[in-house]
């Protein structure tokens, strides 16, 4: 399940652990989210060394101070 705020947006859809995860990465850059603090650099190396998604530029981790 993948949830945003509370609210579910998908569901018991994802049949493997593979594509669930590709979702799970979807989802941040379709709703240009960024990667909580405490995970950041771990989602950063999943994201570049295991999906393959390896941007030219920018990252989804935070640097400095923020707004959100």
């Amino acid at each position: 399940m993948i949830s945003i705020e509370s609210h579910v947006i998908c569901q018991s859809i994802q049949p493997t652990f593979q594509s669930g995860l590709a979702a799970f990465f979807a989802v941040f850059y379709v709703f240009n989210l960024q990667y909580q603090d405490e995970a950041s650099q771990t989602l950063e190396f999943i994201q570049r060394w295991f999906i393959g998604i390896n941007p030219e530029r920018g990252s989804k981790a935070s640097h400095g101070n923020v707004m959100s």
